[in-house]
């Protein structure tokens, strides 16, 4: 069945996981040059010395906090409630591999000689469609979802640019392996803290059946647009805070950001 499927699945992971660090741990690597040791308790002293750098800090605590309130909810509404099958999920989730070897180049170009602080509030404003698109899919609108994650797939390719270069942005000359480390730490709380919201959210605050303009919605649904309305508003706090931004030097994406 399915979750025999989905067992396999995981163990084949778990196999190419070991694999790959056995070979990682093949590679020589050399040893990283002393530099200053940085104390956590000049944390604060840092804040003060540079209050731009932790804007943008807060700024992408934001986006990463809005992006993962929806978690897998959504998707176990489409295996549940619709009964979509995890082949018709996979080939939709193809077109984001073909989005990014087809548009990466496009949008690194695009993104090099302007600013990169108005231009992701821009990308975010053109992304926020696709939440309202996928909320609208139902029993008799299964094919809005393969247009809207195609839509979503196609700013996403430009957004992890944009992001994955943002720490990069008035980096300090010292102590960099710190703030970086800064960075991941405050974005992996951003994360957790919105899927304990979504959480919330699916388990307390929505009920099972839930009217917007005459239409019954499941609560992933209503996650979705609440998800939405949310980022929105959070808008013009995120261009306040990168308000100092210069022009960024996108690079390639190392990882996907997953659109829900």
């Amino acid at each position: 069945g399915e979750m025999g499927a989905l067992t396999v699945l995981r163990v084949l992971a778990l196999v190419m996981a070991a694999l790959d660090l056995w070979f990682l741990s093949r590679i020589d690597e050399p040893p990283n040059p002393p530099g200053d040791r940085f104390q956590p308790a000049t944390l604060l002293a840092c804040l003060r010395e540079t209050p731009s750098y932790f804007r943008t800090v807060a700024a992408m605590m934001l986006w990463s906090f809005f992006v993962s309130i929806p978690g897998q909810y959504y998707t176990i509404y489409l295996l549940s409630d619709l009964s979509v099958g995890y082949t018709f999920l996979s080939g939709v989730n193809l077109v984001y591999t073909v989005m990014v070897i087809g548009t990466t180049g496009l949008w690194t170009r695009f993104l090099r000689p302007r600013p990169w602080n108005r231009t992701l509030v821009w990308m975010i404003a053109a992304y926020l469609p696709h939440f309202a698109i996928l909320a609208g899919v139902g029993p008799s609108s299964v094919f809005l979802y393969p247009l809207g994650m195609t839509y979503a797939f196609l700013f996403a390719v430009g957004l992890n640019i944009g992001f994955v270069n943002l720490p990069y942005q008035g980096l300090p000359e010292r102590n960099r392996t710190a703030y970086l480390a800064i960075y991941n730490a405050m974005n992996s709380f951003a994360l957790l803290l919105g899927t304990l919201l979504g959480r919330i959210f699916m388990e307390f605050l929505i009920p099972p059946t839930f009217p917007v303009l005459g239409v019954e919605l499941a609560p992933a649904q209503v996650l979705l647009l609440l998800t939405g309305l949310g980022m929105g508003l959070s808008l013009p706090v995120m261009r306040l805070l990168m308000a100092d931004g210069r022009t960024a030097a996108p690079q390639a994406v190392p990882e996907p950001l997953r659109p829900e």
